[in-house]
């Protein structure tokens, strides 16, 4: 458009430059209403907001800190527990080891009684055999003795003393024993 068209539009339309000066108005109302909303909003919206924001990130951050913070107690509790953990093992084979040589102890202690035990009555038995034996012994030479006198009485068939009749006796014993 040239300046003739846009001065014959004014000529021609007396309320095209009242337009124009109402579209000023216009435009300065709008530009003072995003003004005061701009004003409202930074006053009452944004300074509200970006304080909670920054509250928010305050607390974040310390959240991470405590956190980091009972990591690392939790590592150096968990270190310390295994570390008692290793000792009460320590010590439960300590005592394990101990029970097993003291269980050895009295196994080998009880079989030494037992063998003791069963030796004296071993030699219990021993020498109740053996008198037992010399019982049976002196009985059965007593029994030769008195055959062997009434065989002998019957073969000599006389009288003989007691005392010969006694040595007869042992000497037939004594040849019997041997």
């Amino acid at each position: 458009m040239n300046i003739n068209t846009f001065a014959q539009v004014f000529e021609d339309n007396p309320r095209a430059s009242f337009d124009w000066i109402q579209g000023l108005w216009v435009f300065l109302g709008v530009l003072i209403t995003i003004l005061i909303l701009w004003l409202l909003t930074s006053r009452f919206l944004y300074r509200p907001m970006s304080n909670h924001v920054s509250k928010r990130r305050d607390k974040i951050k310390s959240d991470i800190d405590n956190a980091e913070k009972m990591n690392i107690e939790a590592t150096a509790d968990r270190e310390k527990a295994a570390k008692e953990l290793k000792g009460v093992k320590r010590e439960a084979k300590k005592i394990m080891e101990l029970s097993k040589q003291q269980a050895e102890d009295e196994r080998k202690e009880i079989i030494s009684k037992a063998q003791s035990q069963s030796e004296s009555m071993l030699d219990g038995a021993r020498n109740q055999i053996e008198k037992e034996t010399a019982k049976a012994k002196e009985k059965a030479n007593k029994d030769v003795a008195s055959l062997a006198i009434m065989a002998a009485e019957k073969i000599i068939e006389k009288e003989v003393d007691t005392a010969t009749n006694k040595k007869m006796v042992q000497d037939l014993i004594k040849k019997v024993s041997k």
